[in-house]
């Protein structure tokens, strides 16, 4: 196996994804066509850690503490809800579904996984972690005024509760990147600890 370009992530079920894709094409009927690249239902995850390029050495090193934090930690609920943008709605370059998980345990396993992957030459992210579902990116190619008439479009925009989720597991997965967009796979998949 050569090098891929992989992350680890909480993949959702079914339902929901079709709830989020029910979501988006509401957004998508707001906002003027073509200024936004929409992420395909299909890839709709909640990144714990983007890892880039991973050797198969790598591979084994992660997917090993993957199952030691897996024994470590226990399953947890995860409510999504509420619409975003980064940096800010007025001039948005990532449009977002938010996460919300009061307990922190999802903050803490996030946290673990940092932690355990800088021991395998994967630097810690610097900026905070901010739990979301990545729905679209602004095209880069978009005019000023373009972008500020999506900020105005994107201020109505309304998502409320869409769903919890039961987090039993997470995985590592490869991005392959091809004209068409990316296309994810699942390399391996860890079970968290249920509770007692």
């Amino acid at each position: 196996m050569q090098e891929v370009r992989a992350f680890i992530a909480i993949k959702l079920p079914e339902a929901i994804i079709q709830r989020l894709a029910d979501q988006i094409q509401n957004i998508k009927d707001l906002v003027p066509h073509g200024v936004v690249r929409w992420v395909r239902k299909e890839n709709l995850h909640l990144t714990l850690k983007f890892l880039g390029n991973a050797t198969p050495t790598d591979i084994g090193n992660i997917s090993a503490s993957m199952q030691f934090l897996a024994e470590e930690y226990t399953a947890f609920d995860l409510e999504i809800t509420s619409f975003g943008c980064f940096p800010k709605i007025k001039y948005p370059r990532t449009l977002w579904i938010d996460i919300r998980e009061p307990s922190g345990a999802l903050q803490k396993l996030q946290s673990a996984i940092e932690d355990s992957l800088e021991g395998h030459g994967f630097p810690r992210e610097q900026r905070r972690f901010h739990p979301h579902l990545t729905i679209g990116r602004v095209n880069r190619n978009v005019q000023r005024t373009d972008r500020l008439e999506l900020g105005q479009c994107l201020a109505e925009v309304k998502v409320g509760y869409i769903g919890t989720v039961h987090v039993r597991d997470f995985v590592l997965m490869k991005s392959d990147l091809r004209p068409s967009g990316a296309v994810y796979s699942q390399l391996s998949s860890v079970s968290l600890k249920e509770a007692g």
